[in-house]
């Protein structure tokens, strides 16, 4: 059963993919998605060496890490 799923999954993102690399939306940030960054970026992230970043999803956690600063 899951092998039948598995393969109509496959089946429906290859018939899907042409479609979204098209879109002018969907190929934003392509490049960095699959790990090739620009040089810009990577000049940026020299100067933020030895920084910690912090991910906060919603307000509530933003708000508690915000005297982490």
């Amino acid at each position: 059963m899951i092998a039948i799923y598995y393969y109509y999954l496959f089946l429906f993102l290859v018939l899907l993919a042409p479609f979204l690399l098209l879109k002018k939306k969907a190929r934003a940030g392509l490049g960095q998605k699959l790990g090739f960054i620009n040089k810009q970026l990577k000049q940026k992230c020299r100067l933020l060496k030895g920084c910690v970043w912090f991910h906060a999803v919603s307000v509530g956690e933003f708000n508690a890490i915000l005297p982490l600063r």
